[in-house]
Order: structure tokens, then sequence, then C-alpha cells
């Protein structure tokens, strides 16, 4: 509390014990005058009665003390994380998505994916791969963590040639748990290049990743370890081989590793492990096997798995579902640009047949306004956005005016004009430049009001003034092409 209010609740204090000590005075004297006329019956029961308002008064007092005086605790916030509920939203969406693509095979192979994930939000087991650069010791880590051989085991690089699956239980994880042993990163070949990358697609389908390394991290590996952060993946670096080092070398790497990945990594999640210790022989001649130390690791995983097991299935999932619905979002931007561009061409070739139908002196704006009124309408439906045609009209009304207080309508009459009078002339030339200025500037406003459904309905920071000017600048070289193409489409023919 601060000054001011704890010095209102000691002047309350005071004032109410001043007002007791008042109010005890006056029972005082009402009990003695009670005690002569009526005995003593009467005035007990009237002090007993006193003594009890006077001890309610007192724990009330005390009860405000404790509370106004105790330290205040911040209310936990709840956790506002539902990445189980985010993964069925994210797959709603993606059903979404994926319904509005016209390719039929392109559609099936997306959808089969999808079916997957859907399926897996309910049985995906966790899944665990190994990755690390070739040597590190991974396969020697999956025989141990099985309790069998499981893999080849070999000094020599790309001993591992393709990813292996196996099953693994673990104590305390209820989950049946994939164990993926990867090909070696950094193999230096051609064909490791090409395991490299089944290598860090596995990762990227991981819940949890194991990255192995023998020594001081090298740039290559932190660079994996950046990577996979910034997916977001949980990771769990396993220092490997540390039999070959001695105790004070061993700590101090451990530290050093540490220190390197701070700020990607909790120090708990760096783990010093021996997974295949090579046989030594003793001074009595005897080979001798030292023991595998993974029990660190197998604790961290444990601890892991228990306590972030769920959420670590749901996120790789709502990761995966965001991949697919990107590259959904990617083929469904350029079969409405295909679609957006068919439009445009369409309804700048119906500008131009209307002017040079009806012509009159200079261009017409509000017949241009209501040819791309219906344009505007039919792009909104493109990309998801029902406009009525009195919305359409007033959308292309704004942009008519904006081309016209830009000099675009004058100019562009101008440029069509010197481009034809080396070849026309007479009305010819006035209707001709009528129609094509009339087309150019239907489909400068058609591209214009693509890039205005494409940034959902928002004309950016330039304001619409800017999309347009960018739009005829994008189309200024190919302008005397466009205006020939138009003259052979409209020239009367003999």
């Amino acid at each position: 509390m601060r000054r001011w209010q704890w010095g209102l609740f000691l002047a309350g204090v005071v004032l109410t014990l001043v007002l007791g000590l008042g109010l005890t005075q006056n029972l005082l004297g009402l009990y003695t005058q009670i005690l002569a006329l009526g005995g003593a019956t009467v005035a007990n029961l009237l002090l007993g009665l006193f003594l009890l308002v006077l001890l309610g008064l007192v724990l009330t007092l005390g009860r405000i003390f404790w509370l106004v005086g105790r330290p205040v605790r911040p209310t936990p916030k709840r956790n506002p994380r539902q990445p189980h509920t985010a993964v069925s939203a994210q797959l709603a969406d993606l059903a979404q998505q994926l319904a509005q693509i016209e390719d039929r095979i392109t559609r099936q192979v997306l959808e089969a994916q999808y079916q997957e994930l859907a399926n897996q939000q309910a049985r995906q087991p966790l899944r665990l791969v190994i990755l690390g650069t070739a040597s590190t010791g991974k396969t020697a880590l999956v025989n141990t963590l099985l309790g069998r051989i499981a893999g080849e085991v070999a000094p020599s690089l790309g001993t591992t040639t393709t990813a292996q699956v196996y099953g693994l239980r673990l104590k305390g994880v209820p989950r049946r748990i994939e164990l993926v042993d990867t090909p070696g990163l950094q193999e230096g070949s051609v064909a490791g290049a090409s395991r490299e990358m089944q290598a860090r697609e596995w990762a990227n389908q991981a819940d949890l990743v194991i990255l192995v390394v023998d020594n001081d991290l090298r740039q290559s590996e932190f660079q994996v370890l950046q990577h996979l952060r910034q997916l977001g993946k949980r990771v769990v670096l396993a220092f490997n081989k540390t039999d070959l080092y001695l105790a004070a070398d061993q700590t101090a790497l451990l530290t050093q590793i540490r220190q390197r990945v701070q700020g990607l990594l909790a120090p708990a999640d760096v783990v010093a492990i021996a997974s295949a210790p090579p046989s030594v022989t003793l001074a009595t001649g005897e080979p001798y096997q030292p023991p595998a130390d993974i029990e660190r690791l197998l604790r961290r995983l444990a601890a892991i798995l228990q306590a972030e097991g769920e959420d670590l299935i749901a996120d790789n999932l709502l990761l995966q579902c965001q991949q697919l619905g990107a590259e959904a979002q990617a083929i469904l931007d350029r079969q409405r640009q295909r679609q957006a561009a068919g439009i445009v061409e369409r309804f700048q070739w119906i500008g131009a047949g209307v002017v040079w139908l009806t012509p009159l002196p200079g261009v017409d704006l509000l017949a241009q306004a209501a040819v791309q009124a219906q344009m505007v309408v039919e792009l909104g439906q493109v990309y998801g956005c029902e406009l009525s045609l009195a919305q359409g009209r007033e959308l292309a009304l704004s942009l008519v005016k904006t081309l016209t207080a830009l000099g675009v309508v004058r100019g562009v009459a101008s440029l069509v004009s010197r481009t034809l009078k080396a070849t026309l002339g007479g009305y010819v030339i006035t209707s001709a430049v009528q129609s094509i200025s009339a087309a150019y500037l239907t489909r400068v406003a058609g591209l214009s009001f693509i890039t205005y459904f494409q940034q959902n309905q928002s004309w950016g920071t330039g304001g619409m003034d800017g999309v347009v000017q960018t739009q005829m600048r994008s189309q200024e070289a190919g302008l005397p092409q466009f205006i020939q193409m138009a003259w052979q489409r409209i020239k009367p023919r003999n």
C-alpha cells in the first residue's frame, strides 16, 4: 500500500476505537441502571451481548488489517495456447483452401496430404529424429536406446544411407514413440547431398530432434540448430563420445557448448553422453566393454515428453498444416491470377468495342466506368469478395477519377494518337484512338483492382494513386505492342 492509503486506514482505525470507547461508556451506564432496576440476570445478558458485538468488531478489524496489509500476489495468467484447438482450426481452413483448387490432380495430391494430417491428429506417435553430422555416433545412440543392434556402426562417412524408423517405449510416456535414424549431414558427395536433404525433411516432420555432436559445435551444426529453432522445433543436443575426453576436458567442452547455444537451448537440453564406448584391454589382458552412458539423456527425454509430448505433437502438426496451407495458397494465388487476367483481358476488349461502336469526342469515362463496374464485381468473386454492382460502380468511378487526376487519360490518348498517326487518318483515327485508349485504361484499372483484392481490399500505404502509378510503369514498355495488337483486333475488315 502507498503511504496515503496507510494514513487513511489508520485514521479509520483510530476513529473506530474512539467511537467504540464512547459506546462502551454508554453501555456501562446502561448496565448499571438495568442492574439497579432489573436485577443481575438481565444486566448480565446485556453484558454478554455487548461482549459478542465487541468481539465481532475486533475480528472484523483484524480481517480488514490482514487483507490490506498482505502483499498482493499477481493473478496467474492462464496459458492461451491451445495447440490442439489451433490444429483443428487450421485443418478446417485448409479444407476450404483445397476445395477452391480447380486442377483435379493437384487437388487430389494435396487432399491426400491433408487426410494424412487429419488422421495423425488422433493417432500420431511421438516422432524423435536423430540428426547430426556423419559419424558423430547417431546409429550407435539408436542401438543403445533400443538395446539391440538396429543399424550398422562404422567410422566411415555415410554408413547410414537412408532413414530407418524404429519403435521405442519410454517409462512414463503413454504415447508410442517413433525413433528415426537419419543419414549424416555434410558427407561431401552428390549422394551425400541427397541423403542430407532426406535427413532435413525428416527433421522438419519431427516432434523432437536429438542433434548429436561429438565435439564443440561446427558452424554447419550451429546453423542446423538455428534453422530447427526458427521452425519452432524442440531440440535436445547430445554431446556424444565423451568417453574419449578426460573429465576436465569433458566438463570444459560441455560448458563451452552450452554457452554457444545460449538463447537457443536451455542448459538442461545440452546433455553429455557416451553411446558406444570402445572396448579396452585390461592389465590382465582381458577385454573390457565399458557400459554406455545415456542415462542423463533418457531422463531428459522422458521429462520433456511427459510434460510437453501432446503439445509437441500438436505444434508439429500445426507446422505441417501451415506448410501445406502455404503450398495450397500459392497454387490458389496462381489460379486466381490466371482467372483475373482472363477477366481483365475480356473487359478491355469489351470496353474497346463499346467505344468503337458509339464514338464520342474524347474518351467516354462514364461508359468506361460502367464497363469496369462489372469487371470489378467479377474480380471480387475470384478473390472471394462479393460486391454488388453499385459497389463495383462506386469503386470504378473512384479509379476513373484517379486516372483523370493523374493525367493518365490524356497521356494515353496522346500516345495512342501518335502511334497510329503514321498509318491512319480522318474519322477512323479518332475512333481507333478512343477505342484503344479505352482498352488500355480498362487494362490498367483491372490490374490495379487485382492488386486491391490481393491486398484484402486495401490500396496499401500509397493509396489508389500509388497502385495506379505502379501499374502504369509496369505496362509502359509494352504499350506500343499493345496498341498494334489492339488495332489488329478493331480495324475494319475489307
